[in-house]
């Protein structure tokens, strides 16, 4: 073997050597988790957009050494949308939505976060126990529960063009509340 083979051996061997004696191997990986679904609103319409969302979640990972553990650590996270689908609240009817709504709010509704909730002079939210949905009435000052037995509740939005209010619930069941008949419908769960 001459002179010029031997050298890329060694520095082969010795990097091999260093990097058990030293730290082992690192690498990194990316993991995608799937995260809760949000609903994205439109004014004068009963159909919502639902935004299907994932967590990306790259880890680095560093072996274990003569002087020091085995470790694990997060580099970066990020929500990402995967898909968009409209979802008609008067019937639960769901359809493939090709791209993002283009309404002047962030996520692309037309209807500012402040009003989502509301229907006319009523408010919708979670109670206190986050497995029922209450209503209060501005113009009376009177609160009431309008439907109990949900999930943890994650969101409520009112459609008021269809006098529903959508509930999404952890895990991501989507419910609808309809409001003229006092009776919440199973729609899906993403």
């Amino acid at each position: 073997m001459s002179r010029s083979n031997r050298a890329p051996v060694r520095s082969t061997v010795a990097a091999a050597i260093c990097a058990v004696v030293l730290g082992g191997c690192s690498y990194n990986w990316t993991s995608v988790i799937p995260a809760g679904p949000s609903v994205i609103p439109h004014r004068d319409s009963a159909v919502v957009t639902i935004a299907i969302h994932s967590e990306h979640r790259e880890m680095h990972h560093e072996s274990a050494s003569f002087w020091s553990p085995e470790r694990y650590s997060v580099v970066r996270e990020e929500v990402v949308v995967d898909r968009y689908e409209d979802l008609d609240v008067r019937t639960c009817k769901v359809s493939l939505r090709w791209r993002a709504p283009a309404g002047p709010e962030p996520d692309g509704s037309d209807v500012p976060r402040a009003e989502r909730a509301m229907m006319g002079p009523l408010r919708f939210y979670a109670g206190d126990d986050k497995t029922s949905l209450v209503v209060a009435n501005a113009a009376t000052a009177q609160t009431w529960t309008a439907a109990n037995g949900f999930a943890q509740i994650d969101e409520v939005i009112a459609v008021p063009a269809a006098r529903r209010v959508v509930v999404i619930s952890a895990g991501g069941s989507i419910a609808v509340y309809d409001v003229d008949a006092n009776r919440v419908i199973a729609c899906t769960t993403v």
